[in-house]
């Protein structure tokens, strides 16, 4: 009995291993491939609901709430339509739902494409390999990586090189290396990206006068009728702090309801068409 226990205890071990050189093989046969290099349009109009909530000292703000359905082919200024919107009095977060229409009304082709499509940022720079990240599980088709500090840092500010970051940015990006615990979530099938989580382990100080008490961030991904993965649910926690008061946001963007634009240009690895 004892001998079987250690050999079926040794099987395990040596068995651990092969569901993860799978996912670096198969993240070294897209890059040589190209399967999961990114779209370079965004050509759906969709519709996203927000959820923006938080407070200010005791204050707990009334969370507004809106339906938003964006054309991206539609020049700057005309790409966001409301179809909806509650407690429009609610200074506050009203404020951050406007600086959000603002970004979409102003986002470039390629903020575009880095706002909509799920992009892991696999490359020969910073590939998906065993330098770069542990595995943590495989289970229900997906597999879990914790990348390495840097790698973090990158992938949650969607920047390869934070160093091109500007100054506060730049700043922010540096503390967060030795202060962010995350994972990335890829199909196990395929490679592609299912999600990604990421959160602040400890507080830090930005500027002289405030400090970010907490910060998570998760990014949930669905495949676009083109087959490649999209941002279908992004959510952004921020707990703050400055002048003795604490403030809290959060927010919540739901992404549905992709139609094809007519006439748009599409481009996407054929490896990744349904």
């Amino acid at each position: 009995m004892k001998q079987f226990i250690a050999f079926t205890a040794l099987s395990a071990l040596l068995s651990t291993p092969a569901f993860a050189s799978d996912i670096f093989e198969i993240a070294a046969e897209n890059r040589a491939s190209g399967a999961t290099k990114t779209p370079e349009t965004v050509p759906y109009l969709h519709t996203v609901d927000v959820t923006v909530s938080g407070s200010k000292g005791d204050e707990i703000r009334e969370p507004v709430t809106a339906r938003l359905r964006i054309d991206p082919s539609q020049p700057e200024g005309s790409r966001v339509t409301i179809l909806s919107r509650t407690n429009e009095d609610a200074k506050d977060m009203n404020k951050a739902l406007e600086d959000l229409i603002e970004q979409i009304e102003e986002n470039d082709l390629e903020d575009q494409v880095d706002g909509f499509w799920c992009s892991a940022r696999d490359s020969e720079d910073f590939p998906i390999s065993p330098e770069n990240f542990t595995v943590l599980s495989e289970e229900n088709g997906v597999t879990r990586l914790r990348p390495v500090p840097e790698r973090k840092v990158q992938l949650m500010m969607g920047e390869d090189d934070i160093d091109e970051l500007d100054g506060r940015d730049r700043a922010i990006a540096k503390k967060l290396i030795d202060r962010l615990d995350g994972e990335l979530r890829l199909s196990s099938v395929d490679g592609q990206m299912a999600g990604m989580s990421f959160e602040m382990t400890r507080p830090m100080s930005v500027m002289l006068i405030a400090k970010i008490k907490q910060m998570a961030m998760d990014v949930e991904c669905d495949r676009a009728p083109n087959g490649y993965p999209y941002v279908s649910r992004f959510s952004m926690y921020v707990e703050a702090g400055a002048f003795g008061q604490d403030m809290v946001n959060d927010m919540e963007l739901i992404v549905s309801d992709l139609t094809p634009i007519e006439g748009a240009r599409e481009t996407v690895p054929e490896s990744t068409a349904p």
